[in-house]
């Protein structure tokens, strides 16, 4: 009986452990990543960004830190789906530096579209509505 006792709790515990680990708050870089990858999309897509090639350029090392910070993150947590997303979005930030300096303002707009298209899939598949903010997945 006593047997029967230990591994159900024994279940039950690594369960919840990996309940607990499933849905944890990202870190504090990771949340700052985040914002950055907001603020530089949003700054970027508002009418006549694409042509201050100046602040192109500054928000395109932003995005690449960020992604690198991203990058790290997924990394470390095994998970290839959100890292090949975050690799993706380093390239297109690269790519933002590339047309802003050939002063570009089309290859601007078409950067700032595909950095944007790797927000949508990463957020619905690695992170979720929590009481105080997002968890991840």
């Amino acid at each position: 009986m006593r047997r029967v006792s230990f591994i159900v709790m024994f279940s039950f515990v690594l369960s919840f452990g990996y309940a607990l680990r499933a849905a944890e708050a990202p870190s504090p870089e990771y949340v700052k990543a985040m914002k950055t990858l907001g603020a530089v999309v949003g700054g970027l897509s508002k009418p006549g960004a694409s042509e201050d090639f100046e602040a192109v350029k500054k928000a395109s090392a932003e995005a690449k830190a960020a992604f690198a910070v991203t990058e790290n993150f997924w990394k470390a947590k095994g998970d290839a789906e959100a890292l090949k997303l975050a690799e993706a979005g380093s390239k297109y930030s690269a790519d933002l530096g590339v047309v802003a300096n050939l002063t570009s303002s089309e290859g601007v707009e078409a950067a700032v579209k595909d950095i944007a298209s790797t927000c949508k899939p990463c957020h619905d598949g690695h992170r979720e509505k929590a009481a105080e903010g997002f968890v991840i997945k």
